[in-house]
């Protein structure tokens, strides 16, 4: 079963930005030619593709902007009219000489001199004969005019009361006729106003069409003992209204919808007096298909008059003339045989609330009959003079702006607050509203079929919330494959039920920061692919930093897709800041934006700027700023998944503090300033692609690498120290590789190795220590049997290893492990909400790319290992190396620091690299003992970010075991 979902204008206010995301007829190539005294402005007439009324072909051209089209300007202050414009579409000049170009598919352009004090009224698809004679004198343009310098709004809606047409029997008395196959085009009314536009930017005028539509669908469950009557069908809509207003007067900005109907049920002249004959009857072959009636109740808005009386006083039911108000409603009374006996039955509108509902313009009713178990009354009025039994329905309401649809079973309602759900491609946990009069919980199911009868969709649960009025929908798994994938979520409360479609697009990731040395300020390219089978729209803004970040989408002159794609050796590929002129961003913008269709080729889907900066600063200095990335992926029926995310700038490479600075560092707040690099070794610096698996550093004997996103060296932990019974360290020349001799082991102080390390080889055994010794011992001159050659500290001159708290002692594991862990450096300087438990710190980082002028020019690759992440890395197979990674930020100062996400490597995996790209962890001097045998040491830990329901695999502190190198970060002393 299809449903009605509409785009909405979607705005995203964030710190100092709004940014105007418009979902549908918009030329992005078109930008108004503005005049000398810049008083031009461009207007749309915005009716998004996606929420035309949901038909069959032939009919959605009714429901569009045929034109012409009028454009009533109203003085703001006094509310009187003061110019009317007509337009005429496919015309390059009107009468007024205003412009409308011609190359636009479904919605007008229009360029006009307004000041900005008035009101503007839009008024489309109007045609004399719709209009009662006497208010229309001589025709559309001639009647509003005389309005000019006296009129009101008021006074022209009143004027623009319809009459429904044609008023022949023989067509249809009193209904609204859109067969496509005559010659009769009755197109839909349609309004829209704007009181807040301004020069520079496209203003939109929102239309609303001006007419209600009903919908009726039998389900296969429903036809299986009830038969609808066959060639002429029976179904009559009772209590219309025979006439309404174009312009209405119970309408909600921003939600784009009206929230009553215009005029009372008198006014609109409803009928009610003799409900027996004013009815409208779709009672012909041609009115229905099958099992559906579609796209033929076209009505204008119409009032409920009642509700159902209490209980209570269900002896007065036809007696007392206010209990029989509710009989005035408008409603569906639908013939057809139960197991043979003919029946009529009715069928009420309630809203959400369990209320009878008011039918209002631009609304779809789609009403579902999904089981029918008894035989109905016995006449058309038997059925319209009682309550609706035997047939159980469901109602699916949508306008242009709600996504909200109602279940109906009798007196009983169920609403959920969405059908159609489009979603990232991480795993993730959701609250969605939903309102019921019956006293028990939802019950979820997944299938992988809309029908709802293949029984899967693994990735896909349901569950009630513990907050009332909630549920969670939840995707339970990343999508990884590549492609999108859909499945379909059952909500059932006692014998209501509505599916919602859940999608859920491949996960990709995006840059979430950009990095340059002090003397640096050429070119970041930032390019991100974005699904396939969508258009997509994405715009970027700086917030922070407006006067020294520049961006464009400028192609480079080796560079013309903005990508390397074409180079596979990286060590050719030159530093930006040595290629000259074309790679420095000279424009003077701060905004970028695009988009792309799901007709382009593959190959060009994707976000593509450069972003630069405008000069170079002294070397011990750090500047930071943010950049707003929003992108929208534009779902069926408009259902669009938006997203946006910062991303980081950051210039200086020397170390900084994220958290804190030395002036506030204290023994229980240990700020320390951290490099932006992991550490490397010269050898592996100089000669990228050497085949040396493992070296062995002096002490102090690192380096930094080249460029953020670089992994480094892995270095074992301090725990993985081997050391004999005794406790005595193990000669230098007693070391022993990958194997164990007796209780003896290698001693491997120092020891790195290779970033891409696949040499079983080059691993280390460590099973069967008995005794280490703390980082402060190792630096201890009076630890019995010290030689300098075992100290482990490789990070270079000024630079240390970090800790998490005591290196003197143990640090205990857990929760309510006392105070060890609160004077952590790790913790402290690099999360922004302090913990001292291994739980998650999610709240201060983010994982994506890092444009640091080596990762984004090269090919972004899968790493080789066991478990890595797809598309995370460049420079694969060699000491160079660069990842995607972590970054954490201060929300307060805008300071970035990255970490990439190396994987690390494992002595008991004979594949040694494992989860490139998707993990990252970093040792600290810190040690935890664990059942007196083994020694872990505290380590930073995290991974692409996803999270699980109950506990994130997002950065935390954790003890890792001797069997792992990972990578290491120094802070400055």
């Amino acid at each position: 079963m299809k449903k009605l979902q509409t785009n909405i204008l979607t705005v995203f206010s964030v710190w100092l930005l709004v940014l105007v995301l418009v979902t549908s007829c918009v030329d992005d190539l078109y930008q108004p030619d503005y005049s000398s005294d810049g008083k031009e402005l461009t207007f749309i007439l915005n009716l998004p593709k996606a929420s035309v009324v949901e038909t069959r072909a032939g009919f959605a051209e009714r429901e569009s902007i045929a034109g012409p089209v009028y454009i009533l300007v109203f003085n703001k202050s006094t509310n009187i009219l003061e110019d009317v414009i007509k337009l005429i579409q496919g015309t390059n000049e009107t009468t007024d000489g205003y412009f409308i170009p011609t190359d636009l598919d479904g919605c007008y352009k229009i360029t006009n001199k307004f000041a900005l004090d008035k009101t503007l009224v839009a008024l489309a698809n109007l045609q004399e004969d719709y209009f009662e004679s006497t208010l229309i004198t001589t025709d559309i343009k001639t009647t509003l005019e005389s309005y000019i310098g006296s009129g009101t709004k008021t006074d022209i809606a009143k004027a623009l009361k319809t009459i429904q047409f044609p008023a022949d029997p023989l067509k249809g008395a009193n209904k609204w006729f859109i067969n496509p196959f005559s010659d009769d085009k009755y197109h839909i009314p349609m309004w829209g106003e704007l009181t807040d536009y301004s020069y520079g930017k496209t203003n939109q005028f929102n239309m609303i069409r001006m007419l209600v539509k009903i919908d009726i669908e039998f389900t296969e469950n429903a036809l299986k003992e009830f038969n609808i009557p066959t060639p002429l069908g029976g179904l009559r809509f009772y209590n219309q209204t025979t006439c309404g207003y174009i312009i209405p007067d119970n309408y909600d900005a921003d939600n784009m919808a009206v929230t009553k109907p215009t005029g009372s049920n008198t006014d609109l002249s409803q009928a009610t007096t003799n409900p027996e004959r004013e009815y409208l009857a779709y009672t012909g072959s041609a009115n229905w298909t099958g099992s559906q009636c579609l796209d033929r109740i076209y009505t204008f808005e119409v009032n409920h008059s009642g509700i159902f009386p209490p209980k209570d006083a269900e002896e007065t039911w036809y007696t007392d003339p206010e209990h029989q108000k509710w009989k005035q409603n408008p409603c569906i009374i639908i013939r057809g045989t139960y197991k043979g006996e003919q029946g009529y039955y009715r069928i009420d509108f309630i809203d959400n609330e369990g209320n009878w509902l008011d039918l209002l313009r631009n609304h779809r009713y789609h009403v579902v009959i999904k089981d029918v178990r008894g035989k109905g009354y016995s006449s058309w009025m038997e059925a319209y003079n009682h309550a609706p039994q035997n047939m159980d329905v469901t109602t699916y309401v949508a306008n242009a702006s709600e996504k909200e649809e109602v279940a109906v079973d009798g007196p009983y309602f169920m609403s959920v607050e969405d059908v159609d759900i489009l979603r990232s491609g991480e795993k993730e946990e959701l609250e969605y509203t939903y309102k019921t009069n019956y006293d028990t919980d939802p019950i979820f199911t997944s299938y992988e079929d809309e029908e709802c009868t293949m029984s899967g969709a693994s990735w896909l649960s349901g569950s009630k919330s513990d907050n009332n009025g909630f549920f969670i929908i939840k995707t339970t798994s990343d999508n990884n494959s590549g492609e999108t994938r859909t499945g379909y979520l059952k909500v059932s409360i006692g014998r209501m039920s509505i599916v919602i479609k859940v999608t859920q697009v491949p996960r990709t990731a995006t840059y979430v920061g950009a990095f340059w040395r002090h003397n640096e300020n050429a070119e970041r390219l930032i390019r991100s692919p974005l699904p396939k089978e969508y258009d997509c729209d994405w715009e970027a803004s700086v917030l922070v930093g407006q006067e020294w970040i520049r961006m464009d989408t400028k192609r480079g002159p080796d560079h013309p897709n903005g990508s390397t794609e074409k180079d596979t050796d990286s060590a050719k590929i030159a530093n930006p800041e040595n290629r000259g002129g074309n790679y420095y961003v000279t424009a003077t913008t701060t905004s970028v934006r695009g988009s792309s269709t799901a007709t382009m080729k593959d190959e060009d889907k994707y976000v593509y700027f450069r972003i630069g900066l405008k000069d170079r600063i002294p070397e011990s200095d750090h500047r930071y700023g943010v950049i707003l990335f929003t992108y929208t992926i534009k779902g069926s029926n408009g259902r669009n998944f938006t997203r946006q995310q910062y991303i980081w700038v950051r210039q200086g490479e020397d170390a900084d503090y994220l958290v804190g600075s030395k002036a506030s560092s204290t023994q229980d707040r240990p700020y320390v300033p951290f490099s932006p690099y992991n550490l490397t070794s010269a050898e592996y610096s100089a000669y990228p692609t050497s085949a040396v698996m493992r070296q062995r550093l002096a002490v102090n004997g690192g380096v930094f690498t080249e460029y953020p996103s670089q992994a480094g060296v892995f270095s074992i932990s301090l725990a993985s120290i081997g050391v004999q019974e005794d406790g005595d360290p193990i000669p230098d020349d007693d070391v022993i590789i990958g194997t164990t001799t007796g209780k003896k082991q290698g001693t491997f102080q120092r020891y790195v190795f290779h970033p891409t390390n696949n040499d079983k080889n080059a691993a280390w055994s460590n099973y069967g220590i008995t005794n280490y010794y703390y980082w402060d011992q190792h630096q201890s001159t009076t630890l019995s049997g010290y030689k300098l050659s075992l100290n482990p500290e490789i990070c270079p001159k000024d630079y240390r290893r970090p800790n998490d708290g005591a290196t003197d002692k143990s640090v205990d594991r857990g929760i309510g492990f006392g105070t060890d862990h609160t004077a952590s450096e790790m913790r402290h300087s690099l999360f922004h909400s302090l913990t001292i438990d291994q739980l998650s710190l999610i709240d201060n980082s983010v994982y994506g790319y890092y444009a640091d002028g080596f990762f984004d020019r090269r090919k972004i690759e899968t790493p080789p290992g066991a478990d890595p992440w797809e598309n995370s890395a460049v420079a694969k197979n060699t000491a160079h190396i660069a990842y995607a990674g972590r970054l954490f930020y201060n929300p307060s100062n805008h300071k970035s620091l990255f970490f990439p996400a190396a994987g690390y490597l494992n002595v008991k995996n004979p594949q040694l690299l494992n989860e490139a790209g998707r993990k990252m962890l970093y040792f600290t001097a810190s040690i935890y003992k664990e059942d007196g045998n083994y020694s872990s040491t505290w380590a930073l830990h995290g991974n692409t970010g996803s999270i699980d329901g109950t506990a994130s695999m997002a950065p935390k502190t954790d003890y890792s075991r001797e069997r792992y190198a990972g990578s290491i970060r120094c802070v400055k002393n």
